[in-house]
């Protein structure tokens, strides 16, 4: 019976893996690929098929959305496709300069003073309302500008700290091994230093790669079941960013994705030094 049941199945034996016990994923993006279609985190899975003797080894990124009734229709994606299409904008360098480094290290220092000074106001501000000083609307308005003005300084000094990064990136991802553990760690540790989320529409074959700054890189990638048209980048990026939006509104997306399009104001604030080039 079992050699019959073969027979129909063509020979294909599928078995979902877990990955061994001490052995580090090659998953270089776990925990921040997330889809555009539903708001759900992408979790990775390691698939094997057996056919007439052969066995063959798949990497797939799927949403985890998909796992509820009625839920998301996202096209599960090779994990070697999502990872070429990326290798674009992590290749992104800006040239070194010792001197520009200790400038921007400067620029830190006198910004991290003013996100300390605004600290010590929001404290001050707390103290009144406690104490009766002012009522809470007028605290309610300072501390909301106090606290604008904090999102900005913060993004300031995380743009500059990605720009010394960006110098500092010697990695060479053409040469990127997914089964040297070394070599693993090193481009998770990039990524974790750099990049916020990757978004994806595996319908319209497109990847938003968004920084901790909030800048955004604009990548398609192939997929064979996606009948959609290359994707047109700039013109993609809005109607994405609408959908995204929509998700949003309705308070369905995942917890930690939203976390980080509030964090990295996903929206449009801009900075005083505010520059996505790589020159």
């Amino acid at each position: 019976m079992l050699n019959d049941f073969e027979a129909t199945e063509g020979l294909r034996d599928k078995k979902r893996t877990l990955k061994t016990a001490g052995k580090p994923s090659i998953n270089v993006f776990t925990g921040k690929v997330f889809c555009v279609e539903c708001g759900r985190k992408f979790y990775f899975e390691k698939e094997s098929f057996t056919y007439k003797g052969q066995k063959n080894i798949y990497h797939f990124l799927k949403c985890s959305g998909k796992r509820n009734n009625g839920g998301c229709h996202s096209l599960n994606i090779k994990y070697e496709d999502f990872l070429d299409a990326t290798k674009a904008p992590l290749k992104m360098k800006m040239k070194k300069d010792p001197k520009k480094v200790g400038e921007i290290e400067d620029h830190i220092s006198k910004i991290r003073g003013v996100v300390k000074e605004l600290d010590g106001e929001l404290a001050q501000l707390d103290l009144m309302l406690d104490s009766g000083e002012i009522n809470a609307t007028i605290y309610a308005k300072t501390a909301s500008k106090l606290e604008d003005k904090l999102v900005v300084e913060r993004k300031r000094i995380a743009s500059y700290k990605q720009k010394i990064a960006q110098m500092n990136n010697d990695l060479d991802f053409d040469s990127f091994d997914i089964h040297d553990p070394k070599s693993i760690n090193k481009v998770k540790k990039y990524i974790n230093d750099n990049y916020a989320a990757f978004i994806v529409s595996s319908y319209n074959k497109t990847i938003l790669s968004l920084s901790h700054t909030g800048g955004v890189i604009i990548t398609p990638f192939k997929h064979k079941k996606s009948l959609a048209k290359d994707s047109e980048s700039v013109k993609d990026f809005y109607t994405l960013q609408a959908d995204i939006l929509d998700q949003y509104k309705r308070g369905e997306m995942d917890n930690k994705f939203t976390e980080i399009l509030e964090a990295t104001n996903f929206w449009g604030i801009e900075t005083p030094e505010t520059d996505y080039s790589f020159e």
